[in-house]
């Protein structure tokens, strides 16, 4: 199931990039040149890795590799990131998931740490997450992974803590840029929040998770700190391992399957 949602994410991930192209050219190529950028990096080091764990040197890359660095792409701002900017952001994730883990599995969503150690060196990427309207079609290609992954629970978690303070004034608004934070956050629950391999195997554990970030999310946007979203989700990813040990142990009888697999 998690080689069948990465494909799925993939293939629907391209299909936006072309659509980019095509409908605006001047984004769309720039938001391929940052991609080339970001998965040069990104294959460059993961090679270097694989090489040095005793492999032949090959040019190498997961499918996680091609999905981070397409993510990168559509969320960074155009005409405002640094070369050198790009090549750590890809750095940073290619390192952060090989390395940076527990028990087999990353700690943090490699895309979000990279993106959040990267906006602190660099004051344009001060606030990443505004993609634009040409992004709608992330509600379908939300709503296919969501789905396929089977977690509406974790979404909904994630959900009920905006809902009740208020958030839900969203769908009041006939503003345009209240519709790019609406697309904003799908695309974030549909690609990021549900990432099988940094967020809890138990169903239990997966509520609590969605709970932690959407409640963190309201404390750090009430604080105005920069790109509040990104920084919940790292704070809900140190509460896996705590929150697998916590509903594992009391479902020894129906164990979870590992999802990473």
């Amino acid at each position: 199931m998690h080689l069948l949602m990465n494909r799925v994410i993939l293939t629907g991930l391209l299909l936006l990039n072309i659509l980019l192209v095509f409908f605006s050219p001047q984004a769309g190529l720039e938001t391929l040149y940052q991609f080339i950028i970001v998965l040069g990096a990104i294959l460059i080091c993961e090679t270097t890795i694989h090489f040095l764990k005793g492999y032949h040197l090959i040019l190498y890359s997961s499918s996680n590799g091609f999905i981070s660095a397409m993510i990168i792409s559509l969320l960074l701002p155009p005409r405002q990131v640094p070369v050198l900017a790009l090549i750590l952001i890809g750095v940073i994730t290619s390192l952060s998931s090989e390395f940076i883990r527990h028990q087999n599995r990353p700690i943090f969503n490699p895309t979000a740490l990279a993106l959040i150690i990267t906006s602190f060196i660099y004051s344009s990427l001060a606030y990443i997450w505004s993609p634009n309207a040409f992004l709608a079609p992330t509600v379908l290609l939300s709503i296919i992974v969501i789905t396929l992954s089977n977690r509406w629970h974790l979404v909904a978690g994630f959900c009920a803590p905006l809902l009740i303070a208020g958030l839900v004034n969203i769908f009041q608004s006939n503003n345009y840029s209240t519709f790019n934070l609406l697309v904003g956050a799908i695309f974030f629950m549909g690609i990021m929040l549900i990432e099988p391999r940094s967020s809890p195997l138990n169903t239990h554990g997966q509520v609590f998770f969605g709970i932690i970030i959407g409640l963190s999310y309201l404390f750090l946007n009430s604080e105005q700190l920069k790109n509040p979203l990104l920084l919940a989700l790292l704070i809900g990813n140190i509460a896996v391992p705590l929150l697998n040990n916590l509903f594992i142990q009391h479902n020894h009888q129906n164990p979870v399957p590992d999802l990473v697999k």
